[in-house]
Protein backbone atom coordinates (compact mmCIF):
# COMPACT_ATOMS: atom_id res chain seq x y z
CA UNK A 1 0.00 0.00 0.00
CA UNK A 2 1.13 3.42 -0.51
CA UNK A 3 2.86 6.01 1.79
CA UNK A 4 0.51 8.67 0.90
CA UNK A 5 -2.66 6.21 1.17
CA UNK A 6 -1.81 5.17 4.72
CA UNK A 7 -1.31 8.73 5.59
CA UNK A 8 -4.54 9.81 4.74
CA UNK A 9 -6.01 6.83 6.75
CA UNK A 10 -3.85 7.96 9.41
CA UNK A 11 -5.46 11.94 9.14
CA UNK A 12 -8.92 10.44 8.99
CA UNK A 13 -8.48 8.55 12.46
CA UNK A 14 -7.33 11.21 13.98
CA UNK A 15 -9.94 13.53 12.44
CA UNK A 16 -12.76 11.34 13.26
CA UNK A 17 -11.28 10.65 16.94
CA UNK A 18 -12.39 13.82 17.54
CA UNK A 19 -16.32 13.25 17.05
CA UNK A 20 -16.72 9.46 17.74
CA UNK A 21 -13.37 8.32 19.48
CA UNK A 22 -10.58 6.55 18.07
CA UNK A 23 -11.60 3.07 17.70
CA UNK A 24 -15.14 4.57 15.59
CA UNK A 25 -12.73 6.48 14.00
CA UNK A 26 -10.09 4.13 13.03
CA UNK A 27 -12.90 0.88 12.11
CA UNK A 28 -14.19 3.32 9.90
CA UNK A 29 -10.99 4.39 8.34
CA UNK A 30 -9.25 0.93 8.31
CA UNK A 31 -12.20 -1.18 8.88
CA UNK A 32 -11.31 -4.92 9.92
CA UNK A 33 -7.90 -4.04 9.82
CA UNK A 34 -7.85 -1.52 12.95
CA UNK A 35 -6.81 -3.89 15.47
CA UNK A 36 -3.55 -4.25 13.74
CA UNK A 37 -2.76 -0.50 12.93
CA UNK A 38 -3.86 0.47 16.22
CA UNK A 39 -1.23 -1.44 18.18
CA UNK A 40 1.64 -0.43 15.24
CA UNK A 41 0.51 2.98 15.43
CA UNK A 42 0.26 3.46 19.20
CA UNK A 43 3.30 5.68 19.45
CA UNK A 44 2.00 8.35 16.87
CA UNK A 45 -1.14 8.61 19.08
CA UNK A 46 0.50 8.87 22.25
CA UNK A 47 3.00 12.06 20.88
CA UNK A 48 -0.53 13.56 19.74
CA UNK A 49 -2.41 12.95 22.94
CA UNK A 50 0.76 14.64 24.79
CA UNK A 51 0.67 17.40 22.48
CA UNK A 52 -2.66 17.89 22.49
CA UNK A 53 -4.69 16.37 25.65
CA UNK A 54 -7.89 16.99 24.68
CA UNK A 55 -7.43 14.85 21.17
CA UNK A 56 -8.48 11.81 23.31
CA UNK A 57 -10.18 12.91 26.09
CA UNK A 58 -13.97 12.95 24.80
CA UNK A 59 -15.94 14.09 21.69
CA UNK A 60 -16.17 17.83 21.12
CA UNK A 61 -15.38 21.23 20.03
CA UNK A 62 -12.02 21.02 21.94
CA UNK A 63 -11.22 17.33 20.37
CA UNK A 64 -11.91 18.78 17.34
CA UNK A 65 -9.50 22.01 17.55
CA UNK A 66 -7.09 19.76 18.90
CA UNK A 67 -7.28 17.22 15.74
CA UNK A 68 -7.25 20.37 13.24
CA UNK A 69 -3.42 21.06 15.01
CA UNK A 70 -2.43 17.38 15.43
CA UNK A 71 -3.37 16.63 11.24
CA UNK A 72 -1.15 20.52 10.54
CA UNK A 73 1.88 18.95 12.87
CA UNK A 74 1.64 15.43 10.87
CA UNK A 75 1.71 17.78 7.61
CA UNK A 76 4.49 19.99 8.96
CA UNK A 77 6.08 19.09 12.11
CA UNK A 78 9.42 18.14 10.09
CA UNK A 79 9.95 15.53 13.68
CA UNK A 80 6.98 14.25 13.68
CA UNK A 81 5.94 13.38 10.17
CA UNK A 82 9.37 11.73 10.60
CA UNK A 83 7.95 9.44 13.43
CA UNK A 84 5.06 9.14 11.38
CA UNK A 85 6.54 8.10 8.08
CA UNK A 86 8.91 5.41 10.28
CA UNK A 87 5.86 3.80 11.88
CA UNK A 88 3.18 3.95 8.66
CA UNK A 89 6.50 2.12 7.14
CA UNK A 90 6.13 -0.35 9.07
CA UNK A 91 2.43 -0.77 9.21
CA UNK A 92 2.73 -1.32 5.48
CA UNK A 93 4.94 -4.15 5.92
CA UNK A 94 2.94 -6.04 8.17
CA UNK A 95 -0.04 -5.26 5.70
CA UNK A 96 2.17 -6.65 3.07
CA UNK A 97 3.54 -9.70 5.57
CA UNK A 98 -0.45 -10.50 5.64
CA UNK A 99 -1.18 -10.12 2.32
CA UNK A 100 -3.30 -7.28 2.79
CA UNK A 101 -3.61 -5.29 -0.13
CA UNK A 102 -4.90 -0.92 -0.33
CA UNK A 103 -8.13 -2.87 -2.41
CA UNK A 104 -8.94 -5.04 0.19
CA UNK A 105 -8.53 -2.20 2.70
CA UNK A 106 -11.39 0.08 0.56
CA UNK A 107 -13.30 -2.76 0.58
CA UNK A 108 -13.15 -3.59 4.35
CA UNK A 109 -13.94 0.52 4.41
CA UNK A 110 -16.97 0.38 1.82
CA UNK A 111 -18.13 -2.97 3.29
CA UNK A 112 -19.50 -0.63 6.39
CA UNK A 113 -21.95 1.23 4.71
CA UNK A 114 -24.97 0.06 4.98
CA UNK A 115 -26.65 2.29 2.40
CA UNK A 116 -24.01 1.38 -0.51
CA UNK A 117 -24.44 -2.55 0.95
CA UNK A 118 -28.16 -2.33 0.46
CA UNK A 119 -27.94 -1.12 -3.12
CA UNK A 120 -25.34 -4.41 -3.44
CA UNK A 121 -27.61 -6.71 -2.14
CA UNK A 122 -29.97 -5.03 -4.83
CA UNK A 123 -27.57 -5.24 -7.47
CA UNK A 124 -26.96 -9.11 -6.35
CA UNK A 125 -31.04 -9.88 -7.23
CA UNK A 126 -30.52 -7.85 -10.41
CA UNK A 127 -27.95 -10.15 -11.47
CA UNK A 128 -29.58 -13.20 -11.31
CA UNK A 129 -32.47 -12.00 -14.18
CA UNK A 130 -29.44 -13.41 -16.29
CA UNK A 131 -29.31 -10.62 -18.99
CA UNK A 132 -33.58 -9.62 -19.39
CA UNK A 133 -32.88 -6.32 -19.34
CA UNK A 134 -36.60 -5.37 -18.75
CA UNK A 135 -36.92 -7.57 -15.80
CA UNK A 136 -33.36 -6.11 -14.19
CA UNK A 137 -34.25 -2.41 -14.24
CA UNK A 138 -37.34 -3.47 -12.85
CA UNK A 139 -35.90 -5.61 -10.25
CA UNK A 140 -33.44 -2.90 -9.32
CA UNK A 141 -35.58 -0.62 -9.41
CA UNK A 142 -38.23 -2.67 -6.65
CA UNK A 143 -35.52 -3.59 -4.62
CA UNK A 144 -34.00 -0.01 -4.49
CA UNK A 145 -36.96 1.34 -3.45
CA UNK A 146 -38.16 -0.81 -0.66
CA UNK A 147 -34.56 0.66 0.85
CA UNK A 148 -36.64 3.12 1.34
CA UNK A 149 -33.77 5.75 1.28
CA UNK A 150 -34.12 9.22 2.92
CA UNK A 151 -31.86 12.40 2.01
CA UNK A 152 -30.92 14.34 4.18
CA UNK A 153 -32.35 17.72 4.48
CA UNK A 154 -30.83 20.71 2.66
CA UNK A 155 -29.37 23.45 4.61
CA UNK A 156 -28.08 25.16 1.56
CA UNK A 157 -30.47 28.24 0.13
CA UNK A 158 -32.08 27.93 -2.76
CA UNK A 159 -30.49 29.22 -6.09
CA UNK A 160 -33.51 31.16 -8.08
CA UNK A 161 -31.41 32.76 -10.45
CA UNK A 162 -30.32 29.90 -12.50
CA UNK A 163 -31.57 27.33 -14.65
CA UNK A 164 -31.85 24.09 -13.07
CA UNK A 165 -29.86 22.66 -16.15
CA UNK A 166 -27.43 25.20 -16.01
CA UNK A 167 -27.30 24.84 -12.28
CA UNK A 168 -26.25 21.12 -12.97
CA UNK A 169 -23.80 21.65 -15.25
CA UNK A 170 -21.95 24.41 -13.54
CA UNK A 171 -21.62 21.75 -10.33
CA UNK A 172 -21.01 19.26 -12.86
CA UNK A 173 -17.91 21.38 -14.10
CA UNK A 174 -16.72 21.72 -10.49
CA UNK A 175 -16.64 18.03 -10.10
CA UNK A 176 -14.35 17.73 -13.60
CA UNK A 177 -12.30 20.12 -12.10
CA UNK A 178 -12.21 17.92 -8.98
CA UNK A 179 -11.23 15.16 -10.58
CA UNK A 180 -8.48 17.17 -12.21
CA UNK A 181 -6.77 18.77 -9.48
CA UNK A 182 -6.55 15.25 -7.29
CA UNK A 183 -5.01 13.56 -10.12
CA UNK A 184 -2.39 16.51 -10.10
CA UNK A 185 -1.74 16.01 -6.24
CA UNK A 186 -3.21 19.34 -5.17
CA UNK A 187 -6.38 17.41 -3.18
CA UNK A 188 -7.03 20.43 -1.03
CA UNK A 189 -8.07 22.42 -3.81
CA UNK A 190 -9.65 19.46 -5.68
CA UNK A 191 -11.90 19.68 -2.22
CA UNK A 192 -12.86 23.08 -2.57
CA UNK A 193 -14.25 22.62 -5.98
CA UNK A 194 -16.01 19.95 -4.65
CA UNK A 195 -17.86 21.98 -2.16
CA UNK A 196 -17.89 24.55 -4.70
CA UNK A 197 -20.05 22.30 -6.43
CA UNK A 198 -21.79 20.94 -4.06
CA UNK A 199 -23.39 24.62 -2.65
CA UNK A 200 -24.87 25.22 -6.26
CA UNK A 201 -26.34 21.71 -6.50
CA UNK A 202 -27.90 21.84 -3.26
CA UNK A 203 -29.14 25.20 -3.75
CA UNK A 204 -30.88 24.04 -7.07
CA UNK A 205 -31.59 21.05 -5.13
CA UNK A 206 -33.32 23.01 -2.15
CA UNK A 207 -35.52 24.62 -5.19
CA UNK A 208 -36.51 21.40 -6.63
CA UNK A 209 -36.08 18.49 -4.74
CA UNK A 210 -37.62 15.64 -7.21
CA UNK A 211 -35.29 16.76 -9.71
CA UNK A 212 -33.11 13.77 -11.31
CA UNK A 213 -30.69 16.03 -12.96
CA UNK A 214 -29.79 17.72 -9.81
CA UNK A 215 -29.68 14.38 -7.62
CA UNK A 216 -27.43 12.92 -10.25
CA UNK A 217 -24.93 15.51 -10.30
CA UNK A 218 -24.90 15.00 -6.53
CA UNK A 219 -24.55 12.06 -6.39
CA UNK A 220 -21.21 12.37 -8.37
CA UNK A 221 -19.80 15.11 -6.59
CA UNK A 222 -20.39 12.91 -3.26
CA UNK A 223 -18.27 9.74 -5.12
CA UNK A 224 -15.71 12.55 -6.53
CA UNK A 225 -15.54 13.54 -2.52
CA UNK A 226 -14.61 10.21 -1.38
CA UNK A 227 -12.12 9.59 -3.48
CA UNK A 228 -10.19 12.73 -2.08
CA UNK A 229 -11.36 11.37 1.34
CA UNK A 230 -9.57 8.04 0.39
CA UNK A 231 -6.43 9.34 -1.00
CA UNK A 232 -5.88 12.17 0.78
CA UNK A 233 -7.55 12.55 4.14
CA UNK A 234 -9.15 15.53 3.08
CA UNK A 235 -12.96 16.03 2.84
CA UNK A 236 -14.04 13.66 5.88
CA UNK A 237 -15.53 10.11 5.52
CA UNK A 238 -14.83 7.65 2.18
CA UNK A 239 -17.90 5.56 3.08
CA UNK A 240 -19.91 8.02 4.22
CA UNK A 241 -19.82 10.02 1.13
CA UNK A 242 -20.05 6.90 -0.64
CA UNK A 243 -23.31 5.96 1.28
CA UNK A 244 -24.90 9.76 0.11
CA UNK A 245 -23.89 9.18 -3.18
CA UNK A 246 -25.69 5.81 -3.33
CA UNK A 247 -28.90 7.72 -2.14
CA UNK A 248 -28.61 10.14 -4.72
CA UNK A 249 -28.22 7.67 -7.42
CA UNK A 250 -31.06 5.37 -5.48
CA UNK A 251 -33.76 8.34 -5.85
CA UNK A 252 -32.87 9.19 -9.32
CA UNK A 253 -33.94 5.79 -10.08
CA UNK A 254 -37.01 5.06 -7.66
CA UNK A 255 -38.18 8.73 -10.45
CA UNK A 256 -36.50 7.52 -13.27
CA UNK A 257 -35.44 3.36 -13.77
CA UNK A 258 -34.29 4.15 -17.57
CA UNK A 259 -31.91 6.72 -16.18
CA UNK A 260 -28.31 5.67 -17.46
CA UNK A 261 -26.38 8.69 -15.95
CA UNK A 262 -27.72 7.17 -12.41
CA UNK A 263 -26.91 3.46 -12.89
CA UNK A 264 -23.47 4.52 -14.36
CA UNK A 265 -22.96 6.75 -11.29
CA UNK A 266 -23.96 3.22 -8.99
CA UNK A 267 -21.51 1.07 -11.10
CA UNK A 268 -19.27 4.42 -10.50
CA UNK A 269 -19.37 3.73 -6.90
CA UNK A 270 -18.69 -0.05 -6.88
CA UNK A 271 -15.50 0.11 -9.41
CA UNK A 272 -14.51 2.51 -6.45
CA UNK A 273 -14.89 0.59 -3.55
CA UNK A 274 -13.07 -2.64 -5.89
CA UNK A 275 -16.55 -4.01 -5.72
CA UNK A 276 -16.18 -5.59 -9.19
CA UNK A 277 -18.98 -8.20 -9.72
CA UNK A 278 -21.57 -5.61 -9.21
CA UNK A 279 -20.35 -2.78 -10.84
CA UNK A 280 -19.90 -4.98 -14.31
CA UNK A 281 -23.61 -6.16 -13.52
CA UNK A 282 -24.58 -2.47 -13.06
CA UNK A 283 -22.41 -1.63 -16.56
CA UNK A 284 -23.61 -4.06 -18.40
CA UNK A 285 -27.12 -3.05 -18.41
CA UNK A 286 -25.55 0.91 -19.42
CA UNK A 287 -24.31 0.30 -22.22
CA UNK A 288 -27.39 -2.08 -23.43
CA UNK A 289 -29.37 0.65 -22.84
CA UNK A 290 -27.20 3.14 -24.33
CA UNK A 291 -24.57 1.68 -26.67
CA UNK A 292 -23.43 5.42 -27.41
CA UNK A 293 -22.40 6.75 -23.81
CA UNK A 294 -18.90 6.40 -24.06
CA UNK A 295 -18.23 7.29 -20.34
CA UNK A 296 -19.91 4.14 -19.21
CA UNK A 297 -18.41 1.63 -22.11
CA UNK A 298 -14.71 3.08 -20.58
CA UNK A 299 -16.55 2.47 -16.81
CA UNK A 300 -17.25 -1.17 -18.12
CA UNK A 301 -13.35 -1.64 -19.45
CA UNK A 302 -12.56 -0.19 -15.91
CA UNK A 303 -14.51 -3.13 -13.77
CA UNK A 304 -14.06 -5.93 -16.12
CA UNK A 305 -9.68 -5.27 -15.83
CA UNK A 306 -10.27 -5.05 -12.33
CA UNK A 307 -12.33 -8.37 -12.35
CA UNK A 308 -9.43 -9.72 -14.45
CA UNK A 309 -6.35 -8.69 -12.42
CA UNK A 310 -8.35 -10.63 -9.78
CA UNK A 311 -9.64 -13.99 -11.06
CA UNK A 312 -7.33 -13.78 -14.14
CA UNK A 313 -8.10 -13.93 -17.87
CA UNK A 314 -11.20 -16.01 -17.93
CA UNK A 315 -12.77 -16.25 -20.86
CA UNK A 316 -16.28 -14.88 -19.37
CA UNK A 317 -14.38 -11.52 -18.73
CA UNK A 318 -11.94 -11.36 -21.71
CA UNK A 319 -14.53 -12.01 -24.73
CA UNK A 320 -16.73 -9.12 -22.67
CA UNK A 321 -14.13 -6.48 -22.52
CA UNK A 322 -12.54 -7.39 -25.82
CA UNK A 323 -16.38 -6.09 -26.89
CA UNK A 324 -16.30 -3.28 -24.75
CA UNK A 325 -12.58 -1.83 -26.24
CA UNK A 326 -14.07 -2.40 -29.67
CA UNK A 327 -17.09 -0.74 -29.14
CA UNK A 328 -15.02 2.08 -27.60
CA UNK A 329 -12.51 1.96 -30.47
CA UNK A 330 -15.34 3.27 -32.80
CA UNK A 331 -17.00 5.74 -30.27
CA UNK A 332 -13.81 7.70 -29.06
CA UNK A 333 -13.05 9.54 -32.28
CA UNK A 334 -16.33 11.03 -32.36
CA UNK A 335 -16.75 11.84 -28.50
CA UNK A 336 -13.32 14.87 -28.38
CA UNK A 337 -15.19 15.85 -24.80
CA UNK A 338 -15.16 12.74 -23.40
CA UNK A 339 -11.73 11.06 -24.61
CA UNK A 340 -9.00 12.23 -25.79
CA UNK A 341 -5.68 10.82 -28.31
CA UNK A 342 -4.45 8.61 -24.94
CA UNK A 343 -7.67 7.08 -24.37
CA UNK A 344 -8.01 5.55 -28.00
CA UNK A 345 -4.27 4.60 -28.19
CA UNK A 346 -4.74 2.58 -24.88
CA UNK A 347 -7.69 1.08 -26.16
CA UNK A 348 -6.12 -0.02 -29.39
CA UNK A 349 -2.85 -1.36 -27.53
CA UNK A 350 -5.22 -3.28 -25.33
CA UNK A 351 -7.11 -4.50 -28.62
CA UNK A 352 -4.09 -6.05 -29.71
CA UNK A 353 -2.65 -7.61 -26.52
CA UNK A 354 -5.92 -9.52 -26.12
CA UNK A 355 -6.23 -10.73 -29.28
CA UNK A 356 -2.30 -11.88 -28.97
CA UNK A 357 -3.35 -13.56 -25.60
CA UNK A 358 -5.85 -15.32 -27.60
CA UNK A 359 -3.67 -16.42 -30.72
CA UNK A 360 -1.47 -17.89 -27.59
CA UNK A 361 -4.49 -19.61 -26.13
CA UNK A 362 -5.18 -21.05 -29.08
CA UNK A 363 -1.88 -22.70 -29.92
CA UNK A 364 -1.79 -23.74 -26.76
CA UNK A 365 -4.53 -25.99 -27.19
Amino acid sequence: MSQPILLARLKQIVRGAAEFGINEAGTRALGQFWPLAKEVLKPIFQELEKRYPALFLAPGTDAVHAAEKAVRDLTFDASLQKHSENLLKRLDEKFAERGVSQHEILKAVASQEKTLQGVGAAVDKVALEQGNQARMTETLTREIRELALKLDRVQAEPENNIKIAEIAQRASEYQYEAMRWLSSGDPLAAARRVQDGKKLALGGFRREPGNTLIMATLGYLEKTEAQIAWESGEAGDPAAHLGEAAKYFGKVLEADPEDVSALNGLADLFIFAKDYDRAITLGTIVVQKEPTYGAAALDLSIALEGKISEVGPLPQYVTVLDAVYKLLEQLIPSQPMVFDGSHLAYVQKRLKELESQSNLAGTED
